[in-house]
């Protein structure tokens, strides 16, 4: 059978080649996977909704795309109705300016391995640090919960007077009116019904979804590598007095809290391939190395990944509220689904769909469990 050009000729792919070669910079690749899922929100014709009182509403616009956006410009946002339903970890050392109104420029986009949870990380300007006397901290919000929903007051955002963006929402009659006639800066409220669109689901049987899948595969082999090797230049220069400590990212210190246990319903998906070929970068056993190795460690485990896996969530929530069962027809010929594949020696049920001996999509619902708050519905 002759599948979509997307999928058939992954083999000959440039971009795929690159992937599997270690000796291949995924600075660029990264730039251009990145890129195909950044699909620009001008692009979309969204309407208003509203509901059977005839009230506004918002828009069928999907939340996920805008963030994309937003992200790529770095752009200031405002969370005019977030509200935690966390414990608080108190750092004597921050002041929180205020609970209300949490605003910042968006720094990344996060979407959970294990769950449908999403967030994004902003510049959280109403944290004051007394030690630098400085406002704007690294924080993470919560946009969906583990299952996907929308978190409290996430489903709403501020955003300031972006000349583009406000025409677009002018444009397509998106701001909320409430909102409207109480700000005269220029600014717009948006909110979202939905965090993704509901016809995502259909990348899932793209040949960007699965290369986006094996770029994981890839990145998360070599943030390894470059830290196993930051760990024996660390070892050696350690011995010799160059260097007394790494310096990696390490989680804000905070109090023990309280959780409880709580199953949850998701998609596990992997990318099965033939192996990497080719070799990584030497790397020099100096003090210099040790920093490079480190910092790219860091880059692909912070920052990279995160904003990849974002997208390729986003797409498999979707096709798991669509019932992920391998029926679903895309509208373009792909493999048919193989029910109830194992893996030699192992014992779990996949759903297997193989495009060619090399390249095999595996993907099953299970149900795990997760720590949570006790606060949590």
């Amino acid at each position: 059978m002759n599948y979509a050009k997307t999928l058939s000729g992954l083999s000959e792919d440039s971009t795929m080649l690159k992937i599997m070669d270690r000796s291949q910079d995924i600075g660029p690749v990264y730039q251009q996977m990145k890129n195909r899922w950044n699909k620009e929100m001008f692009e979309r014709n969204p309407t208003p909704a509203y509901n059977k009182k005839g009230e506004y509403v918002g828009t069928n616009l999907d939340m996920a795309s805008v963030l994309n956006t937003l992200a790529e410009k770095q752009a200031v946002i405002n969370f005019p109705e977030y509200t935690s339903k966390k414990p608080k970890n108190r750092n004597e050392n921050e002041w929180i300016i205020s609970n209300e109104n949490r605003h910042g420029k968006v720094l990344g986009l996060i979407g959970k391995k294990d769950a449908f949870s999403f967030s994004v990380k902003i510049e959280d300007q109403n944290v004051f640090d007394m030690e630098t006397n400085e406002t704007g901290k690294y924080r993470n919000f919560l946009i969906t919960d583990l299952d996907g929903k929308f978190y409290q007051g996430s489903k709403t955002i501020e955003v300031p007077g972006y000349g583009d963006i406000v025409d677009f929402i002018d444009e397509h009659d998106m701001a909320l009116r409430d909102y409207d006639q109480n700000t005269d800066n220029g600014s717009k409220v948006v909110r979202f019904e939905n965090f993704v669109q509901p016809n995502l689901w259909q990348a899932f049987y793209s040949g960007d979804f699965f290369k986006t899948k094996t770029l994981e595969r890839r990145l998360n082999e070599e943030s390894k590598y470059h830290r196993n090797v930051a760990n024996r230049i660390k070892g050696r220069l350690g011995e010799e007095g160059e260097i007394e400590k790494v310096d990696y990212q390490k989680p804000c210190p905070g109090r023990k809290v309280d959780t409880i246990p709580k199953k949850i319903q998701t998609l596990q998906v992997e990318a099965d391939t033939s192996d990497f070929v080719g070799t990584y970068p030497t790397i020099e056993p100096t003090l210099k190395g040790f920093q490079e190795a480190t910092k790219k460690a860091n880059e692909i485990s912070y920052s990279i990944l995160p904003r990849l896996r974002f997208n390729t969530r986003a797409v498999e929530m979707a096709f798991f509220e669509n019932g992920g069962n391998g029926e679903l027809n895309p509208g373009w010929p792909v493999p048919q689904t193989e029910m109830g594949y194992k893996q030699k020696g192992k014992r779990i049920e996949w759903n297997r769909m193989a495009i060619n001996d090399d390249f095999v999509l595996r993907y099953r619902t299970w149900e795990r469990t997760e720590r949570v708050s006790p606060n949590s519905p």
